[in-house]
């Protein structure tokens, strides 16, 4: 082999291992292992019944609750108790829905008073410090990590299970940061806190943030899927989970809540029932 040609194999070596580097510290900063021996996750209530700070929708739930403003933008004493009740109408839906499956769920809530002032709030999910954003904010308040957090609310509220639920003072597109099998692997899966990105007001529709849409993001800490379409080439999904499941509330998590409900596939990725379908897989969103 010529050296010019050895020269040019040894660039494209390199080339390509900066670029899988790359990659890997892209996939590490969403919390998921570069890992070619394990599967993609499948987002599913039996997958996640192990893992993360929310198992199941039954039993004792802590609900930590946090607020979080700007310089320009902070959350009055009034507008922190408004939105305190919107959670507490949101946890009674939950409460409702569950007893139509025959399970029983009691929300404990625990809140900071003082809000957090933080310049540097991500407004969507696509932001590259957003998936890890919930735990700054934890950490910023003092909680240092995983184990410690989940003794101090085990220790507090008597629950093995709890959300961490972050309102920030700012417009942005609501999100859910649920830990998956891949994430938990290390073996602290159990306490690895879930949390959810609750804004003040909707960047994508300028309205202020409604019962439905903080129910429907709790709901993905405990596995649930959207129905709506997440991308042009999903419409055929989306379509055929309104045609089954038209008052989902993760098909719409919009206006009355009250004209909601937690359908039958979302009851089993919940842990509400244990009736599953085989087509069930049929309207799982796509994976990553």
């Amino acid at each position: 082999m010529c050296p010019s040609r050895k020269l040019f194999l040894l660039f494209l070596f390199v080339c390509l291992a900066t670029s899988l580097r790359a990659q890997t510290s892209w996939l590490e900063s969403l919390g998921i292992n570069f890992d070619f021996d394990v599967p993609k996750p499948v987002v599913t209530y039996k997958d996640l019944i192990d893992v993360g700070s929310a198992r199941h929708l039954s039993g004792n739930v802590c609900v930590l609750y946090l607020f979080v403003g700007t310089e320009t933008s902070r959350w009055s004493q009034d507008e922190i108790e408004a939105t305190a009740q919107k959670l507490y109408a949101a946890e009674d839906w939950l409460k409702s829905e569950a007893q139509r499956y025959g399970k029983k769920v009691e929300f404990r809530n625990y809140s900071i008073k003082r809000q957090l002032i933080d310049n540097n709030i991500p407004d969507n999910p696509f932001k590259p410090d957003a998936v890890g954003y919930p735990k700054t904010v934890l950490r910023r308040y003092g909680y240092t990590g995983d184990k410690e957090l989940h003794e101090i609310l085990t220790r507090k509220t008597g629950c093995q299970q709890f959300l961490v639920l972050v309102f920030p003072h700012v417009s942005g597109r609501c999100y859910a940061s649920a830990v998956n099998r891949n994430m938990a692997r290390s073996g602290s899966g159990r306490s690895m806190p879930e949390c959810c990105m609750l804004y003040q007001i909707s960047s994508d529709t300028g309205r202020e943030l409604q019962v439905g849409r903080i129910a429907h993001e709790m709901l993905h800490l405990f596995g649930a899927w959207d129905f709506y379409a997440v991308s042009p080439e999903d419409k055929a999904r989306s379509e055929r989970a309104a045609e089954l499941y038209p008052e989902s509330i993760m098909l719409r998590s919009y206006g009355d809540i009250d004209q909601r409900s937690i359908d039958p596939l979302t009851a089993w990725l919940v842990g509400l029932s244990h009736k599953e379908q085989e087509w069930f897989k049929e309207l799982m969103p796509p994976q990553p």
